[in-house]
């Protein structure tokens, strides 16, 4: 998966300017000269993606990681030590470390050089060492700084990389997603709404993902019944008093998902199951927050039943964490 996520990159700095402008200001710092920065991927064992800026003497090289840990070689800061500490693996030539192999000859005509790393959680922390007689600008970053992409291949790129299972990006893969009219293929072959679902569960409600999914698969076998279809999913217990504001006191079950009855479209829905006297609050909690809508109350057991409004604008991850409040 890291090469597949090191050439989707490559391949948008090489096409999209405003993409090497973001990436180049929020990864580096480099706001001028972008220009003449050019990029190559896995051109030397050191580099995983580098620009170069031959006019600047300026290199900007970065290490990127998905799943695998950082060895000790590509890792400035390794164990708490300072960057600057000569002793160090990456400084040295025993361990052919990456920073020993930037201050060599190959890279003399760099006299500043930008070792970035991308990782998943990564800690933000920058460091600036002379090293080789070349000044190091040490950067340590998460993929998180890739949001708030501005131009659609950005934009793709960030979803496409959420879609491979670089989970700080995953939710915005899954804020692009809306069920229209019930749109079927969507909901199953597609399997759109099943990751949503599952990825709520897990990354906002805590669930372990075997859980969740044994929970999900039992509902799409005993959920379905008669004239009402169903692909949902109920909160876990220990989740509900983690729910913001009256939610967490009133609740005593919450299922959130996709219902239809009487062959009607799919919509997004979210029902609460509370006592008689919270349902007023709550009612009154969800009209304050979501204008659009459409609130009922349950006839066979209490609680209330949120439906989404066809005009509403938020996408389903959104709405669904807005009415569970999480």
């Amino acid at each position: 998966m890291e090469i597949f996520a090191v050439a989707a990159v490559g391949f948008a700095l090489k096409h999209d300017i405003q993409f090497k402008k973001n990436f180049l200001k929020k990864f580096a710092g480099i706001e001028e000269d972008v220009e003449n920065f050019e990029s190559s991927i896995q051109a030397a064992d050191c580099t995983d993606l580098k620009l170069e800026n031959s006019k600047g003497h300026t290199l900007v090289v970065t290490e990127f990681k998905t799943w695998a840990k950082l060895q000790p070689k590509q890792n400035p800061w390794l164990n708490g030590k300072r960057p600057d500490d000569s002793h160090l693996p990456f400084w040295s030539e025993a361990d052919n470390g990456y920073g020993y192999q930037l201050g060599q000859k190959n890279y003399n005509q760099f006299s500043t050089i930008y070792y970035i790393v991308v990782q998943q959680d990564g800690i933000s922390r920058e460091a600036v060492c002379e090293q080789f007689g070349k000044t190091f600008q040490l950067k340590s970053r998460s993929w998180k700084s890739l949001l708030e992409p501005s131009t659609e291949l950005e934009k793709d790129l960030v979803t496409s990389l959420g879609e491979l299972g670089i989970e700080e990006l995953e939710d915005y893969h899954m804020k692009e997603i809306k069920i229209e009219n019930g749109d079927l293929e969507a909901l199953f072959q597609g399997k759109t709404a099943i990751e949503l679902i599952l990825h709520i569960s897990t990354t906002k409600l805590g669930d372990g993902k075997a859980t969740a999914r044994n929970n999900l698969m039992r509902f799409l076998t005993d959920g379905s019944r008669g004239n009402i279809r169903q692909l949902g999913i109920y909160v876990p217990q220990e989740a509900l008093k983690k729910l913001a504001g009256i939610r967490a006191n009133f609740l005593t079950n919450a299922w959130y998902g996709y219902f239809s009855e009487n062959n009607q479209p799919f919509r997004a829905e979210v029902w609460f199951y509370c006592n008689e006297n919270a349902k007023l609050e709550l009612r009154a909690l969800i009209e304050k927050e979501l204008n659009l809508a459409v609130i009922q109350e349950n006839p066979d057991e209490n609680g209330l039943r949120i439906i989404r409004a066809d005009t509403e604008a938020l996408r389903d991850f959104e709405w669904f964490c807005k009415v569970l409040g999480i």
